[in-house]
């Protein structure tokens, strides 16, 4: 494969190259071969193929080398111009993506497509004039000129079709411009307000086809703007009651204190619902922090009880303790007893192994209590006499024989 690399036309690397990232390929020797091959015929890419190119870069920036991204650079660099007006706009989209708009050659980028986009203002779509202010937004002194040009366009469109997507990412530059410098000029805020307005007739027509992120992005600014009309805010409130289960507890707490902030009618009822809805999941998931830690607790009894129960298979082996227990009928049937859990067979079995140690114990004491030491008689001298034929008998004790000596002695004196 890596031999025919050279003779595939670039749109076919291009294919090759989101295959090789969709199949997590990324870090083999043809995911090298790819780069190494788009980065010696990158000045040939038609329009689409570039476009497509910088999306998969885009997406998977990390995974690319360096050299590669300047060799795009330079090749864009140099013909600049020749370039259809959306393909300029998807350059600019796609650096603003990678935030690097501080690098040298990128800003130089920037000014260079700023400039020849001025002059195409009125041919820009919905689409293009939303990714352009976003982008433009991001940079770190945004030009305000340019901006103003890019919002006069939104209000002067004939009959435009600004869909969910290009109306999330105008406010999104909105909420940029608040956290510039610009926040302080009021005529270009002024402005901004003015645009934002402008944009309700196709707020209220999209809400519907907004997804979460999208709709907290502009039910979050108009609300805590007081932008729009009584129309739109029921709309955003209807639309918060509808998709009360989707939120998220941060998310419930955004829209209270949007709420909270408009002044433009009446919001008490929806506050408490909120409220009521984040006081549910905070105690949710006070219940599933409790829970977590009672398995805790449990894992930690189970890994003690199996201490215990290695413990008490150590003690078995010293006392050398090999019989199993004798068990009932029914425990020999069921292998247990029946009112015995799994759970509860290795703290019985250490029990046993401490019942059966005690009792051994015990047996040891009463044989030492029963063991008397034998009594030391004091053994009297055994006199031996000889019988008739001379042998040796064992006669009586001295001191009976001084008795009966004594006691013959005195019949014969009588």
């Amino acid at each position: 494969m890596l031999k025919r690399l050279n003779k595939m036309n670039i749109s076919n690397l291009v294919d090759m190259l989101w295959w090789s990232l969709e199949q997590e390929t990324k870090g083999d020797i043809v995911f090298k071969a790819l780069q190494k091959e788009i980065q010696k015929r990158v000045h040939s890419m038609r329009d689409e193929d570039l476009l497509r190119f910088l999306q998969c870069f885009t997406e998977n920036s990390t995974d690319f080398s360096v050299k590669l991204l300047k060799s795009v650079v330079n090749s864009i660099s140099k013909k600049l111009t020749k370039f259809q007006l959306k393909t300029q706009v998807g350059i600019i989209w796609s650096f603003g993506r990678l935030n690097l708009q501080s690098d040298e050659e990128i800003e130089r980028l920037f000014m260079e497509i700023k400039e020849i986009i001025s002059k195409q203002m009125t041919e820009l779509s919905e689409k293009s004039i939303a990714m352009l202010m976003w982008s433009y937004s991001k940079e770190e002194s945004p030009d305000q000129m340019f901006l103003e040009k890019l919002k006069a366009c939104v209000i002067g469109m004939k009959q435009p079709k600004f869909d969910n997507f290009d109306l999330t990412l105008i406010v999104q530059s909105c909420n940029v411009f608040e956290g510039s410098f610009l926040k302080e000029d009021v005529d270009f805020m002024s402005s901004t307000m003015n645009m934002m307005g402008h944009l309700e007739h196709y707020v209220i027509k999209e809400v519907k086809n907004l997804n979460i992120h999208q709709f907290m992005t502009i039910a979050v600014f108009y609300l805590r703007k007081n932008i729009g009309s009584s129309k739109l805010l029921n709309v955003l409130k209807n639309s918060i009651v509808a998709h009360m289960e989707e939120f998220d507890r941060i998310q419930l707490t955004l829209l209270r204190a949007a709420l909270q902030n408009n002044t433009l009618g009446e919001h008490d009822h929806l506050i408490s619902t909120l409220e009521a809805k984040i006081e549910e999941i905070n105690s949710k998931e006070t219940a599933e922090i409790d829970e977590e830690k009672l398995r805790m607790m449990i894992r930690e009894k189970l890994i003690k009880l199996k201490e215990q129960q290695d413990k008490s298979s150590q003690i078995k082996q010293k006392l050398g303790i090999d019989k199993e227990p004798i068990r009932s009928e029914k425990q020999n049937n069921t292998g247990r007893n029946p009112h015995e859990s799994a759970d509860d067979q290795p703290q019985q079995e250490y029990e046993e192994a401490l019942d059966e140690k005690v009792i051994l114990k015990n047996k040891f004491k009463n044989i030492l209590k029963t063991h008397k030491k034998p009594e030391v008689v004091e053994s009297k001298p055994v006199v031996k006499e000889s019988n008739k034929s001379g042998e040796q008998v064992q006669g009586k004790p001295k001191s009976r024989l001084l008795k009966d000596y004594l006691k013959n002695k005195k019949k014969m004196e009588n």
